[in-house]
């Protein structure tokens, strides 16, 4: 819980003094020097192999910048739902990218170059969340215009690729 805190949310790590206390009230009796070296222990297994930028990061930071008296949105519910919408595209990762490369070129099958140079978009984290974002303003009908239009202009991502992203992934929604 402590590694995941420090990859998720920043303002909110988890610290060895704060596991330390939590695991006092469990009964369990640890120091905060063996709660590091378990740490330690933890990323040496891992081979430090840790990702560093990852789409709940970036959904993070994206719905924070949509905190404007101007567009009207709740974002606790926004930040919830996109969430419940970031899952849905981790586990329907290859469908949704298929159907994208379908969407851009027509075609299904894909060459080994058109692959690979097709990957730069699978691992475009701010494009993924902003779609994603998108995506659960549709749903709980938060102002997806106004969220899109944000979302375009603190990005750059042209509209017509958060609109095709998002509608993908809100297809897949719709059809499970």
């Amino acid at each position: 819980m402590q590694l995941a805190s420090k990859l998720v949310n920043t303002s909110e790590i988890l610290t060895p003094v704060a596991i330390m206390n939590f695991l006092k009230h469990a009964n369990q009796d640890f120091t905060e020097q063996s709660i590091i070296s378990s740490e330690r222990r933890v990323f040496e297994t891992i081979q430090f192999k840790i990702p560093f930028s990852h789409p709940l990061t970036y959904v993070e930071f994206l719905i924070q910048q949509l905190s404007d008296p101007q567009i009207d949105i709740d974002l606790d519910s926004l930040y919830s739902t996109s969430i419940k919408v970031l899952d849905v595209a981790y586990i329907q990762h290859h469908e949704i990218y298929l159907k994208l490369f379908h969407l851009i070129t027509g075609r299904w099958e894909r060459t080994p170059r058109e692959r690979q140079e097709f990957l730069a978009v699978e691992c475009d984290n701010i494009y993924l969340a902003c779609a994603v974002i998108v995506c659960a303003a549709d749903i709980s009908e938060a102002n997806s215009k106004n969220v899109i239009i944000k979302l375009h202009q603190r990005t750059g991502i042209p509209l017509n690729d958060l609109q095709g992203l998002s509608s993908i992934i809100t297809e897949l929604i719709v059809s499970e």
